[in-house]
C-alpha cells in the first residue's frame, strides 16, 4: 500500500489547487450527507409529540432545512465537478501517459534495441493506465468516504459515546485485518501481473505477424497459446480472488454483529429515557452509514489490489534511467563536412554474451567518402553503425565527428539535422506522403519534401495521385510497393540534406530491377554527402571509396574492391560465393 500513497503524494503535489477546492466541497457535502438524518430525527421526534396541525407547523423548518440542504448540497456537488474537470478528469490522465511517453522515448536506442519492446509498452500502458485510475479512486471516491466516515464517528461519540466507541472499535480491527491480508496477498498479485503481461505480449506477437500465421495457415495454433496463457493467468487469478474473498468475508463477519450490538444498546436506552425516539432513528442511520464504509473498504481493495501490480511495475520501470549521457551544454551547429573518425572503440552487448559487439576498431572517415561496409551476420556492422548513431555509447575509444567528440554534441540536432538514415525495416507511420518525408527533421516545406522526392525518383508517382502529398500510406505502408516503401525511406532521409547518409541493407527486400533504380537512387542522393552503405551483396557497394569487412567484431580489412580481394581471403571467399569478380 506504500506506492498507492506514494501516488497520491505525487498527484496532491501537482494538483495542489484543484485538490484543496474538492476537499473543502466534500466536506460541505458529507456534512450536510450527515446533518439530513438528523433533522429527520427531529421531525420524528415533533411528530410523535401528539396530533394536530401544531405539530406539523413545529416540523416544518426542518423539512424546509432539509430541503435547503438539499439544493446546496446540489450546488457544492457543481463546485466539485466544475474543479475535477478542468483541472484533473482529463489533465491527470493526459500527464500520467505523458510522463510515461516521456520516459519511454529518454531510452536510449540501444535500450529499444536490446530489450523487449512489446513488455515494455505494456508496462507503461497499464501502469500509466493504473496510476490515474488510482489517483482518481482516491480522490473520488476513497476520500469522500474518509470524510464522511470521520463526520459520522463525530456525531455519535457526541450522542453516544458508547455507541460511537463500538462502531469505531470494530471500524478500526476490521481495517487492520484487512490491510495485513493485503500485504500477505500481495507477492501473488504482483505474480498475476507478470502473467497478465506475458498474456500481453504473446497476443501482441501474434497480432502483428498475424499475416505469418495466415500464410503458414497456423491460425488453430496460434488461438491455442494464445488460449492456453490466458487460461493459466485466470486460473492464478481464481484462485487468489478465492482466497482474498474467502479471508475478507470472514473479517467483515464483524459488520452485522456491531450492527446487531448497538441496535440493542439503542433499544435499551430509549425506554430507559436516555435516548429519544428520533434520537434512536437518526444514530442508527449513522451506524448503519459507518458500517457501510467498512463494506466500501472492501470494494476498494479489490480495486486497489488488482490496479496496484502495474502501478508498481511502472515505478521500477522508471527507474530505469537513459544510458546515454548527455551533457548539460552541448556543441551544436558544428557539422559541416561530414567527416568520421573512429579510434580504437570498443563496445560490448552487456545482456548478450554472443554478440561480437565491436572491437579496438580505428578507421576514419574524409567527408564526401563513398563507404560500403560488408561481412557475416553477426560480425559488427549494426554496431559500428548503432555507434554512429549514438544509440550505444563505446565503452572505450573515442568517436568524433567533424573532430568534436560524438558525446559533447548536441544528440536531438546531429540526429535531426546532420544525419540521415535509412534503416532495412522501411518503419513508416499510418500517415501522409508529407508527414512520413518530412518527419526527419523540424520544419520542413512542401518545396523539400518535392525535392527529396525527386531525388529518391518517387515525386512522379506520388503526384499522380490525387491527394499529391496527403495521399495516405496505409499501415506500415501498406499501398506501397516495397521498392516506393523503400524510395520514401530514402527522400526522408535526404530532405533534411544531411552530411552524413547512412543505408542499412537498402535494397536487401527489392527485385533487381528495383535495386538497380534505387542503386541510381542512393546514388544522387549521396552526391557530395559522407555515404556509409551495409550490404551484403557486393556489388551494391563494390564501387566504394573504400569497404569495411567486419569479422567477429573487428575491422578485418579496409580498402577498395581490389585492396580487399588482396588483403583478406574471407573477404575474397565472400566474393567467390556472390559469383562478384574476384581476379
Amino acid at each position: 500500500m506504500k506506492e498507492f500513497f506514494e501516488n497520491v503524494k505525487y498527484t496532491f503535489s501537482n494538483y495542489r489547487k484543484a485538490i484543496l477546492i474538492i476537499l473543502s466541497c466534500i466536506a460541505l457535502e458529507q456534512t450536510i450527507f450527515i446533518l439530513i438524518p438528523y433533522y429527520m430525527g427531529e421531525i420524528a421526534d415533533v411528530l410523535m409529540g401528539g396530533e394536530g396541525l401544531d405539530y406539523f407547523y413545529q416540523s416544518f423548518p426542518y423539512i424546509v432545512g432539509i430541503l435547503l440542504l438539499g439544493i446546496l448540497s446540489r450546488f457544492i456537488f457543481w463546485q466539485r465537478e466544475k474543479a475535477e474537470i478542468k483541472y484533473l478528469s482529463f489533465d491527470l490522465g493526459r500527464n500520467n501517459f505523458m510522463t510515461g511517453i516521456i520516459h519511454h522515448m529518454g531510452l536510449s536506442g540501444g535500450q529499444h534495441i536490446s530489450e523487449n519492446s512489446e513488455k515494455r509498452r505494456s508496462t507503461i500502458s497499464r501502469g500509466t493506465a493504473s496510476a490515474t485510475t488510482l489517483s482518481q479512486m482516491f480522490f473520488y471516491e476513497i476520500l469522500p468516504d474518509i470524510i464522511k466516515t470521520i463526520i459520522v464517528f463525530i456525531a455519535l461519540f457526541i450522542f453516544s459515546p458508547v455507541i460511537g466507541g463500538v462502531v469505531f472499535l470494530v471500524f478500526s480491527i476490521n481495517l487492520v485485518l484487512q490491510i495485513r491480508m493485503t500485504s500477505r496477498l500481495m507477492p501473488d498479485f504482483d505474480k498475476w501481473q507478470k502473467m497478465m503481461k506475458k498474456q500481453d505480449k504473446i497476443a501482441g506477437e501474434h497480432s502483428k505477424n498475424i499475416m505469418l500465421t495466415k500464410n503458414f495457415g497456423q491460425e488453430e495454433r496460434a488461438k491455442r497459446e494464445i488460449e492456453e496463457v490466458f487460461l493459466e493467468t485466470d486460473n492464478h487469478a481464481k484462485k487468489i480472488w478465492y482466497t482474498f474473498m474467502k479471508k475478507l468475508i470472514t473479517i467483515n463477519s464483524s459488520v452485522p454483529l456491531a450492527r446487531g450490538l448497538a441496535m440493542v444498546i439503542l433499544a435499551y436506552q430509549v425506554p430507559m429515557g436516555m435516548m429519544t425516539i428520533g434520537e434512536y432513528f437518526f444514530v442508527i442511520m449513522w451506524v448503519n452509514m459507518s458500517m457501510s464504509q467498512v463494506m466500501r473498504v472492501q470494494y476498494f481493495q479489490r480495486r486497489i489490489m488488482k490496479l496496484l501490480p502495474a502501478f508498481r511495475d511502472l515505478k521500477k520501470e522508471y527507474e530505469v534511467k537513459g544510458d546515454i549521457e548527455v551533457v548539460k551544454n552541448p556543441i551544436s551547429g558544428i557539422i559541416q563536412h561530414g567527416k568520421i573518425e573512429f579510434r580504437d572503440v570498443s563496445f560490448s552487448y552487456k545482456n548478450n554474451d554472443n554478440a561480437p559487439g565491436l572491437k579496438s576498431a580505428s578507421i576514419t572517415i574524409l567527408p564526401g567518402q563513398k563507404i560500403g561496409i560488408t561481412g557475416a551476420s553477426g560480425a559488427g556492422k549494426s554496431t559500428f553503425i548503432n555507434l554512429l548513431l549514438r544509440n550505444f555509447d563505446p565503452e572505450s575509444g573515442l568517436i568524433e565527428i567533424d573532430g568534436n567528440d560524438l558525446r559533447l554534441l548536441d544528440l536531438e540536432e546531429y540526429k535531426s539535422t546532420s544525419i540521415g538514415y535509412v534503416s532495412q525495416d522501411n518503419l513508416l507511420f499510418d500517415k501522409s506522403v508529407r508527414y512520413n518525408v518530412a518527419y526527419s527533421g523540424n520544419n520542413i516545406s512542401d518545396k523539400e519534401i518535392i525535392k527529396a522526392l525527386k531525388i529518391a525518383n518517387l515525386h512522379d508517382r506520388i503526384m499522380k495521385h490525387k491527394d499529391g502529398l496527403d495521399a495516405q500510406i496505409g499501415e506500415r505502408g501498406i499501398n506501397l510497393s516495397g521498392g516506393e516503401k523503400q524510395r520514401l525511406s530514402i527522400a526522408r532521409a535526404v530532405v533534411k540534406s544531411p552530411k552524413i547518409l547512412i543505408f542499412d541493407e537498402a535494397t536487401s527486400s527489392v527485385d533487381s530491377q528495383n535495386e538497380k533504380e534505387i542503386q541510381d537512387t542512393l546514388d544522387r542522393a549521396s552526391e557530395g554527402k559522407t555515404m556509409i552503405a551495409i550490404a551484403h551483396r557486393l556489388p551494391t557497394i563494390q564501387n566504394a571509396d573504400m569497404i569495411l569487412f567486419f569479422d567477429e567484431g573487428r575491422i578485418a580489412a579496409a580498402g577498395s574492391h581490389e585492396e580487399l580481394l588482396q588483403q583478406s581471403e574471407k573477404y575474397a571467399e565472400l566474393c567467390s560465393f556472390q559469383s562478384l569478380k574476384v581476379v
